[in-house]
């Protein structure tokens, strides 16, 4: 993708998300059972708050992340960086919320 983006002659860039632990929506947590196998929601109902915390990404705010890549916002604001893991993603976020 970053390749046809290069070759795109500015026609468009690309960002890649690259999210290491991401959790269900609390506000449809049924779809926890499309997004892991069951020994991982075990996982999930041990050591979630930890890992949301320290790890993880809300899957609205991969949505968010994903709507402003769209938009070419982290294009603007950080020019030499194509991928975004979590944390940075989460810093991304919070840096735009801040200027709203």
């Amino acid at each position: 993708m970053t390749k046809h983006a290069n070759d795109s002659g500015g026609s468009f860039s690309s960002t890649i998300l690259r999210p290491g632990y991401f959790y269900p929506s609390t506000q449809y947590p049924a779809d926890g059972q499309n997004l892991r196998p069951a020994w991982q929601r075990g996982i999930d109902s041990c050591m979630g708050d930890i890992l949301r915390h320290f790890a993880g990404i809300s899957v609205e705010d991969m949505g968010r992340f994903a709507i402003e890549a769209v938009r070419g916002t982290w294009e603007r604001l950080y020019p030499s960086q194509i991928v975004f893991k979590n944390g940075e993603m989460k810093q991304a976020l919070d840096l735009l919320h801040r200027g709203d």
